[in-house]
């Protein structure tokens, strides 16, 4: 089974799954994000419904990899509680919860009305 199949099924313990498939991939992903984001700019697209396109499949794509950590660790969790033990896996049950409301949360009250100014013409976010 591969490395993206393997974590997915929680193949992986749960140390290794929440430290270096959550936490230690996270960097690396948030940066290409950012990166991606400053090519979109350099290229022009500062504003307006071009740059919201763009702004969306850059957000989409790390949604699409922050899904697949968070469903791994939620896995890996699962098959840890299946093993007997109880304290690690509601932590991360717990962390993982949170990550999504607060994902949420920054998506309702932030991203939306951020775009949507963006989108407007306005070449500033709050």
């Amino acid at each position: 089974m591969g490395f993206v199949a393997r974590h997915w099924r929680g193949g992986y313990s749960l140390a290794r799954s929440f430290w270096v498939n959550g936490v230690v991939l996270f960097i690396p992903a948030l940066a290409l994000q950012l990166a991606a984001l400053l090519l979109v700019r350099k290229l022009g697209l500062s504003g307006g419904a071009d740059f919201v396109r763009a702004l969306i499949v850059v957000s989409m794509v790390g949604f699409l990899f922050a899904f697949w950590q968070l469903v791994g660790i939620w896995n890996s969790a699962s098959r840890t509680w299946r093993a007997g033990a109880r304290f690690w896996p509601l932590v991360t049950y717990a962390v993982v919860l949170l990550i999504v409301a607060l994902n949420v949360w920054y998506v309702a009250a932030k991203a939306v009305p951020d775009m949507r100014r963006l989108a407007s013409g306005y070449h500033t976010v709050r």
